[in-house]
């Protein structure tokens, strides 16, 4: 028979509890089932561990006051009241123990007497992968993917104890499900506990019903789902800099502010908050715009040179989140692959792009050219500027009307704390090109020169035998785990870039990584990001940075962790991509004759 569940692609779920224990913050854990160790050691707080056979070889420890290991099984656990002797309550739970429902109800009714009601409990394998992997007798010859038929748990809970919150992500392999609004003293679970044996024992994945149970499971997005949202009294997560309102009411007032633009339509006239068509009004712009993302390189054959093509595909990656259909053009792609009904968003590096007045036209200047500023951005509807110095530069010096910072930014599925829980791998760690700057003077020079190795990634750095090359390209979707395993990133920025205020995306990616960051001196660095990054200017200044960021004490550390959320909230392509469609629609709605293409 075949699956058809959906495939899960959300956060993978050891990602997803590394962010629960950064927000929850909770005194004492409790993981059923730990095995390997490998979710324990995400735990930030005092941790009991409860499993009949440990095979842990790595340091799961850290850096936590108390961890407590019981090697038994959990009924045995439960029974003698062991987490007791330690601490008053539980205030999060991870079970992951034996792959039959029974066991893992079992656990649950034990767990949330140990809880207090503001308790949180997490479960894992609730979502079969496959009909073999979702029966009660692990077929080993069959699928070497057991969950077993814990997919049971979600519906007991639902018909016996409706008064608990219930939520559960799509995180792959199998699902992750919270459970919250706890109640120590309710024992329905036990009073039911043997009939629900003698309902559910039997009943087979196939008995009950595939569509039954995803309607029942409800799966949410995982991505989407604060990690905090369930627990009163906790630090909450960082919020956005400004609401999706505020950001909207600035970019309408700014383009009201120009006026008649070049295809001669009233901007002045539109209305804010025009979302889409009515009545019986039918044209090709129906199915919503295509935003064509426009990028220099020549062709596809060279674009995994050009870090303009993995920006472009992150920004599409997440403006498809937000249901609208992108394209990438490479240069000679430009004018050939126009179509009406196109959103031209330019990714403007070195060449000259000329707009037409048929199509809205959305600039991001994300580094000065060569003639700094570009004789071609007055032809655009809006250009987003990545230095806020630079584009008060443009606004001063061009009739460009309407201008906007927007800064670069990091890609959420790509960088994170979470993507490395091992030891660090390296010490201090570079990744780019041997440009020209770099070898005459650039971080990995000045580092060399204060005394300490480095280890590079990129092309040309034979340049500089003094560096150890790993190797010549890093996959971009593996970055994100290289800066999570160094202790020390090391940046630097294009002169030009460094002398307008533009902040390059490896600022934003290395902290999302939570490892610490030494760069040169940029102005444009956002206040919030000032305490996180140690600057130098000279060789001294470097040595001194080095030092500070390698003696980090276990207090920054931490603090450093946490700031990468902010960083993932704040600087992504996520954020950014829901600023871009909101001018896209106000450039759109301006447009009288092609407000249908608004996509809401």
């Amino acid at each position: 028979m075949t699956y058809e569940f959906p495939k899960l692609s959300g956060v993978p779920y050891i990602r997803f509890l590394a962010r629960m224990h950064r927000h929850l913050q909770p005194n004492w854990y409790l993981e059923v089932g730990t095995n390997t160790g490998r979710s324990l050691q995400k735990a930030t707080g005092n941790a009991i561990a409860v499993d009949p056979d440990f095979k842990v070889s790595a340091n799961v420890i850290g850096t936590r006051k108390q961890t407590h290991f019981y090697q038994m099984t959990s009924d045995a656990f439960y029974d003698g009241k062991y987490a007791k002797a330690h601490c008053d309550s539980i205030d999060f739970a991870f079970l992951d123990g034996l792959h039959l429902f029974e066991f893992l109800l079992r656990d649950f009714i034990g767990t949330e007497k140990l809880s207090t009601t503001d308790g949180v409990i997490a479960m894992h394998d609730c979502i079969p992968m496959t009909y073999v992997a979702a029966k009660r007798n692990w077929d080993t010859k069959a699928t070497n993917a057991w969950t077993g038929d814990v997919w049971k748990l979600v519906p007991i809970l639902k018909k016996y104890r409706p008064d608990l919150t219930i939520d559960v992500l799509d995180c792959p392999p199998s699902g992750l499900t919270i459970v919250t609004n706890l109640d120590p003293k309710n024992d329905t679970l036990e009073r039911h506990y043997d009939e629900i044996i003698s309902d559910f024992t039997e009943l087979s994945l196939t008995d009950y019903g595939e569509e039954k149970l995803i309607n029942e499971l409800n799966i949410v997005n995982s991505r989407a789902y604060p990690a905090n949202r369930f627990v009163g009294g906790t630090a909450p997560v960082v919020q956005p800099e400004k609401s999706a309102t505020e950001v909207a009411t600035e970019i309408v007032d700014s383009i009201r502010g120009l006026g008649s633009d070049k295809s001669g339509y009233d901007i002045r006239r539109m209305e804010p908050g025009v979302r889409g068509h009515s009545g019986d009004e039918r044209s090709e712009f129906d199915g919503g715009p295509c935003i064509a993302i426009k990028i220099p390189p020549e062709d596809h054959t060279v674009c995994n040179h050009w870090g303009e093509y993995h920006f472009a595909v992150s920004l599409s990656k997440s403006l498809n989140k937000l249901g609208l259909k992108t394209r990438i053009d490479c240069r000679s792609e430009w004018y050939k692959n126009r179509t009406h009904g196109d959103v031209e968003l330019v990714l403007r590096g070195g060449f000259e792009f000329e707009p037409i007045s048929e199509l809205p036209c959305i600039y991001w200047v994300l580094y000065p050219s060569k003639e700094r500023i570009p004789k071609d951005l007055i032809h655009a509807d809006h250009v987003f500027v990545a230095s806020e110095g630079f584009a008060e530069v443009i606004r001063r010096k061009t009739s460009a009307g309407s201008v906007s910072v927007l800064l670069q930014c990091t890609d959420r599925d790509i960088f994170s704390p979470d993507t490395c829980s091992e030891p660090a791998r390296e010490n201090v760690l570079f990744v780019g090109l041997a440009m020209r700057h770099r070898i005459n003077g650039g971080a990995v020079k000045l580092a060399l020169e204060a005394g300490e190795d480095v280890v590079v990634w990129g092309r040309d750095w034979q340049a500089m035998p003094q560096a150890t090359c790993r190797g010549e390209r890093v996959p971009n979707e593996q970055l994100g785990t290289l800066y999570a395993s160094a202790n020390v990133v090391l940046n630097d920025h294009v002169p030009r870039m460094r002398k307008n205020g533009f902040v390059n995306n490896r600022v934003f990616d290395v902290l999302a990584s939570g490892s610490a960051l030494v760069m040169d001196a940029v102005t444009g660095i956002p206040e919030a990001l000032r305490p996180y990054i140690y600057r130098y200017e000279d060789v001294a200044s470097m040595r001194e940075s080095l030092d500070k960021a390698l003696s980090e004490s276990e207090e920054i550390k931490r603090s450093r962790i946490e700031f990468a959320q902010y960083i993932r909230d704040n600087h992504s392509f996520d954020t950014r991509a829901i600023q871009i469609k909101q001018m896209m629609n106000a450039l759109i709605a301006a447009r009288s004759d092609n407000r249908r293409q608004i996509n809401g």
